[in-house]
């Protein structure tokens, strides 16, 4: 009760000063520090609320400082000295190629148990949302094949390269990877792709076919570009003066 009445007082001076002084930069922040001594009152008087308040600030605290740690020990960006690469490109990007080549390579056999005994169970049903206790052997096989190529360096290494020619290609031709695979495809049957194609498409299947019709090679363009874009990377390092090399071919 007594901190509604305090709350309805502050409403009421608010509205009050405001109304009369709108224009006015002392009153109003003489009202911000009226709601900063309201809401120490309502903390002071009320044990409860400030016990609260001191948890949700402890627990974030802690959560800060959790997450400190697992980044310092486990974020790629500590790791890898490549400073023309962003903290989000080596620990969400590059980690995002990982898991899909774990998944369908690496942990082949254990994703397909596991998507095998999720489809045995019963569709429309509870049995569903029970997968986590039904298949949990075949899930914690999956997770511990994962995590281990996950901390292998050489892997992340691996895959870093597949990013960044994707990241190359995608920067020189404005074509996405689907886009180029569809291109490759319509020269090797020579047909024509269907549907109105985008200018950055048209140039990409002139250069690829131009250059698959003197080398027999579909990926010589491609390479071209990535190895163009190695060698920019790698002067730009140079010139930073970092020590790590940029390796995509």
């Amino acid at each position: 009760m007594y901190v509604c009445e305090l709350w309805n007082k502050s409403i009421a001076w608010d509205n009050q000063l405001c109304w009369n002084t709108s224009n006015d930069t002392r009153r109003l922040n003489q009202i911000s520090r009226h709601k900063v001594h309201l809401v120490f009152q309502i903390m002071w008087k009320n044990p409860y609320v400030l016990g609260g308040a001191g948890g949700i600030a402890l627990l974030g605290a802690t959560i800060h400082q959790y997450a400190n740690y697992v980044s310092k020990n486990t974020g790629f960006h500590h790791k890898d000295p490549d400073p023309t690469l962003r903290i989000v490109e080596k620990d969400v990007l590059i980690p995002k190629y990982m898991t899909d080549t774990a998944q369908k390579v690496k942990c082949k056999t254990e994703s397909i148990a596991f998507h095998n005994c999720v489809l045995k169970t019963e569709p429309n049903t509870w049995a569903r949302f029970m997968t986590f206790k039904s298949c949990k052997r075949e899930a914690d096989a999956k997770m511990e094949c994962m995590n281990k190529w996950f901390m292998d360096w050489d892997f992340y290494l691996e895959n870093k390269k597949a990013y960044l020619a994707e990241k190359a290609l995608f920067k020189y031709t404005k074509v996405c990877k689907k886009d180029r695979n569809l291109v490759k495809t319509s020269i090797i049957e020579n047909s024509e792709m269907q549907g109105n194609l985008d200018e950055n498409v048209q140039n990409y299947r002139k250069s690829v076919k131009d250059y698959y019709e003197r080398t027999a090679d579909l990926d010589t363009f491609d390479n071209l570009i990535i190895m163009e874009y190695e060698q920019k990377m790698n002067e730009k390092i140079h010139k930073l003066g970092g020590n790590a090399t940029v390796e995509v071919v």
